[in-house]
C-alpha cells in the first residue's frame, strides 16, 4: 500500500486503537511499515469518520530502516522494520494538565494478505475471529 486511506492492513501493518473511558468512540490508527495511514473516528466498525488531510499531516511518521538500528540496540535485532509515530493529542481531544490522563486502547500487529496472515494484540481478544474494533477488550493506558 503506497497512499493513505488505503487498506494498510492488507501489508505488515501496526494499529493503534483509543478511547476515552466511557466514551462512545474511539480513534483507529493503522499504519504500514512505509508508513502509509489509515484513520478514523468511530462508533462502530462500519460507522468510521475517516481523518482529512490536514489532520492526517498532524500525524508525523518516520519509517526507519530496524537492520542498520538493531547494531547499537540489541532488542532490535532480529526486526527489518521499525516506525516511528507521534498522534498529537489534540486530534484525540485530549490535553494533559500535569497529572496522568487514562485512555483505553489496544495495540496490533498483523498482516490480512500475507502468505501466512498473523494478527498479534496487546490486550488478548477471547473470541474466535479477530475482534480488533471491539471497544470491550480494550486494556488500559496511563499518559503522563
Amino acid at each position: 500500500m503506497t497512499e493513505d486511506l488505503g487498506p494498510v492492513a492488507d501489508d505488515n501493518c501496526v494499529e493503534i486503537f483509543l478511547r476515552k473511558p466511557g466514551s462512545p468512540r474511539y480513534w483507529n490508527f493503522e499504519f504500514n511499515f512505509a508508513g502509509y495511514l489509515n484513520a478514523s473516528n468511530r462508533v462502530t466498525r462500519p460507522r468510521a469518520t475517516r481523518l482529512d488531510a490536514v489532520q492526517r499531516a498532524e500525524v508525523v511518521r518516520h519509517p526507519l530502516d530496524a537492520t542498520a538500528l538493531a547494531a547499537s540496540h540489541k532488542e532490535l535485532d532480529g526486526f527489518t522494520h521499525a516506525l516511528l509515530v507521534v498522534i498529537p493529542l489534540s486530534l484525540l481531544d485530549i490535553e494533559l494538565h500535569g497529572i496522568p490522563t487514562l485512555l483505553e486502547g489496544n495495540l496490533y500487529s498483523l498482516s490480512e494478505k500475507a502468505l501466512h496472515p498473523y494478527y498479534l494484540t496487546w490486550s488478548p481478544i477471547n473470541e474466535p475471529t479477530q475482534g480488533f474494533h471491539r471497544p470491550e477488550h480494550f486494556g488500559y493506558l496511563i499518559l503522563q
